[in-house]
């Protein structure tokens, strides 16, 4: 497919939203660019065709010739993402040989970069702070007008925006600022509800936003909003087979329960988390349950549950 076809495509998917182009290139590429690539005259280099592909949820695979250097760092985009995907956040070497890939980045490389560093500095570094500084920067790329606290579901997400606005409220937790981190949660979940995203990249992030926001919520002790948060979550997952978070919110909502003084009902969410764990042979996540609740209600909890070792 040649680029002359893309924009054709681009043109009748922005106009089937709505979107002028300026409303669609904003933060990613200067108008002229844009109707360029919309009649033909340019071709978009990989990353802006992504994040184009992205913010009009166009369900097809687009591609356009990439350089040595692109299909390069996009390999290592996928070696991070698979780290990160198994909880484990030792990716300095990784991010180190992105970035020296070549000697300049463009900007959604940069942006990706600064995602992946800040992801490093939490984890790995436990900074907090200097994490939140990363995700600054690289949010102000593509979404120059962000601040705390604007309305974020007015804007137009690539995933990779969404992915930072998430580490954003995830940073703000663990530096302590659990007010701020709810309500960015709080948007997030409902930019995902009202967009109704149809590409799997977002609709994918909807069950961790909602493990999130109802964690968060219950360690607050809004247990309402927990239970009805997580609830949500529990019927998306169900819904789409993504059991494995299904799982941790199965979890979020029996603990709640059983801190409201509910503990039969909450005695059975925990057993179908633990039974989910089990099944899907997630040893760490079935051994932090039961430490967890050994701590929070005492061994003797634990006979109340049906524990069957994994698999």
């Amino acid at each position: 497919m040649n680029y002359i076809s893309i924009g054709s495509i681009i043109k009748e998917y922005r106009k089937r939203a709505g979107l002028t182009q300026v409303q669609l290139c904003e933060g990613l590429c200067e108008p002229p660019t844009m109707n360029k690539i919309e009649n033909g005259k340019q071709n978009p280099n990989k990353k802006l065709l992504d994040a184009i592909v992205q913010r009009l949820q166009i369900p097809l695979l687009l591609n356009v010739p990439a350089t040595d250097s692109e299909i390069a760092r996009d390999e290592i985009e996928k070696e991070i993402d698979d780290t990160i995907s198994k909880y484990r956040y030792d990716i300095e070497n990784l991010l180190e040989k992105y970035r020296k890939i070549s000697e300049c980045m463009n900007k959604f490389e940069e942006q990706y970069y600064l995602l992946g560093h800040s992801i490093y500095l939490l984890h790995e570094k436990k900074d907090a702070e200097k994490s939140l500084l990363e995700l600054d920067k690289a949010i102000r790329i593509t979404f120059p007008d962000y601040v705390y606290g604007c309305n974020i579901q007015e804007h137009i997400f690539t995933s990779i925006e969404f992915a930072i606005l998430n580490s954003i409220s995830i940073s703000y937790y663990h530096a302590n600022k659990i007010d701020m981190a709810i309500n960015l949660m709080q948007q997030l979940m409902i930019c995902l509800e009202n967009r109704k995203f149809t590409l799997d990249i977002f609709s994918a992030k909807y069950p961790l936003v909602a493990y999130n926001l109802s964690l968060w919520l219950g360690i607050t002790k809004q247990y309402e909003k927990s239970l009805e948060i997580s609830q949500r979550g529990i019927d998306f997952c169900l819904k789409h087979e993504q059991y494995k978070i299904a799982s941790d919110l199965f979890y979020n909502q029996g603990f709640t329960l059983i801190c409201m003084g509910k503990q039969d009902a909450g005695t059975d969410f925990i057993k179908r988390s633990l039974a989910f764990d089990s099944i899907m042979q997630r040893t760490s996540s079935f051994s932090a349950s039961l430490n967890d609740l050994e701590t929070s209600f005492g061994k003797s909890f634990l006979s109340n549950v049906s524990v069957y070792s994994i698999l």
